[in-house]
């Protein structure tokens, strides 16, 4: 392992707490080309990251050898889960993967950490935002909570709401046109 790219100040955070009603299953241990998909973020993540947190709300997750962290919010989404991990993290910096997307690069991680800004950097394109694949400030656990404490769960409205960046990603999704897909049910893997 290249420990070069590693920064001290940013921590990784795998999202790992859905319910997985579509798969059937949970996802982050369902096997896709030979190994589990929460294996492909955790990967990507210990690249550049000297610590890593789970944020699942099954204890299989524990196992994995990473601290794991419940939402202290329950039922509110992606939304509880990043506001509980930033939460615990004890990095300035967290870059953010959900457990379902396995076509993500380094380089999109790379680009992320190189302008994060504000409260954090959330990729853009032609079909939208990707906050489940993003850098964001310590400091957004704050921001999390307080739309939790106000019933706003979507993560496209609680973005718009922050100092957060929108960094294009067009360019590489031209070339890789799977790069954020999530794999949500049977079917997508």
């Amino acid at each position: 392992m290249n420990q070069e790219k590693r920064t001290p100040d940013i921590g990784g955070i795998v999202l790992s707490g859905g319910k997985s009603t579509r798969m059937g299953t949970d996802k982050g241990f369902v096997p896709f080309q030979g190994k589990p998909l929460v294996q492909y973020s955790l990967s990507l993540l210990k690249y550049f990251c000297p610590d890593i947190i789970i944020s699942a709300n099954h204890d299989a997750y524990r196992e994995l050898g990473y601290p794991v962290v419940e939402d202290e919010y329950i039922y509110c989404g992606p939304a509880g889960g990043l506001h509980t991990a930033l939460k615990a993290s004890t990095h300035e910096w967290n870059l953010v993967l959900s457990c379902d997307v396995p076509f993500v690069t380094r380089e999109v991680l790379s680009r992320l950490i190189e302008a994060r800004a504000g409260k954090g950097t959330v990729p853009y394109h032609d079909g939208g935002l990707e906050p489940l694949v993003a850098i964001y400030h310590h400091s957004m656990h704050l921001v999390f909570e307080q739309n939790l404490l106000l019933n706003q769960y979507r993560l496209q409205e609680i973005i718009k709401s922050a100092d957060i960046h929108l960094l294009s990603f067009q360019d590489i999704l031209d070339k890789n046109p799977r790069l954020f897909d999530n794999l949500n049910a049977p079917d997508d893997l």
